[in-house]
């Protein structure tokens, strides 16, 4: 996602990344599963580009190019 333009979280966990054991949602999960968690709603320009389609869109091909490339 970085690659893509995307800026990693700064202000909780490390290089944008976040593991966390108290999600049961991930915890119950009987598939391999991830949460991605896109933008940060207390920053103006995060929540500006959550808020249109075409910004959400973006989120969603950022996301898609990942997984296909970790995928391979």
């Amino acid at each position: 996602m970085v690659a893509g333009g995307a800026v990693p979280s700064t202000y909780v966990g490390s290089a944008g990344l976040n593991p966390r054991a108290d999600l049961a949602g991930l915890n119950l999960a009987e598939r391999p599963s991830a949460l991605v968690e896109c933008g940060n709603m207390r920053s103006a320009a995060d929540a500006a580009l959550i808020e249109t389609a075409a910004g959400r869109a973006r989120y969603a091909e950022l996301i898609t190019a990942g997984i296909r490339a970790f995928l391979g």
